[in-house]
C-alpha cells in the first residue's frame, strides 16, 4: 500500500511541475503589450482602420490583464491557463482563458481561446463554434 501511494505521490509531483513548466513558457512568451491587427471570422473582418478602434491587450507577469481601447483602460482582469476539453471538438486543448467582467463589474465572464504564437504575432481564436480569430503583434 505504502509504495502505490508513493508512486501517486511521485506521478502527481511530476505532473504537477511539467504544468507550472510549460504555464512559465507561455507565460514568458505571452507577457508584455500586444497592439490588436485583425478580427475575421465567416465572411467580415475587423481592423483598427474600419472600426476606428486601437486596441491592446496587456498581459502582465503576475497574471494580470487589461484591455486598453483608444487609450482608456476598458478591462483591469486577470488570466489564466488551462487545459481543458475543447467545446468545438471534444478533444483536450490548451487554453488562454481571461476572466473579462460584466459592463457592472459584478459577473466574471471568462473567455476561452486557443492561443499560437509565430514570432511576434500572437492568434488567439475564440473557443467557441463560429468564433473570431484574433491577430495581435508586440
Amino acid at each position: 500500500m505504502r509504495n502505490i501511494i508513493s508512486v501517486l505521490s511521485v506521478v502527481i509531483l511530476f505532473v504537477t511541475l511539467c504544468s507550472c513548466e510549460k504555464n512559465e513558457e507561455l507565460k514568458k512568451k505571452i507577457v508584455g503589450e500586444w497592439d490588436w491587427k485583425i478580427t475575421y471570422g465567416g465572411s467580415v473582418s475587423y481592423t483598427p482602420d474600419n472600426t476606428g478602434k486601437i486596441k491592446k491587450f496587456i498581459f502582465d507577469d503576475d497574471y494580470g490583464f487589461k484591455f486598453v481601447e483608444n487609450g482608456t483602460t476598458i478591462q483591469n482582469t486577470d488570466y489564466y491557463f488551462r487545459t481543458e476539453e475543447s467545446a468545438i471538438t471534444g478533444s483536450t486543448k490548451d487554453l488562454l482563458i481571461i476572466n473579462f467582467r460584466s459592463s457592472s463589474g459584478k459577473s466574471i465572464i471568462p473567455m476561452r481561446y486557443t492561443y499560437r504564437f509565430e514570432g511576434n504575432t500572437m492568434y488567439l481564436t475564440e473557443e467557441n463554434f463560429d468564433g473570431y480569430i484574433h491577430k495581435y503583434e508586440k
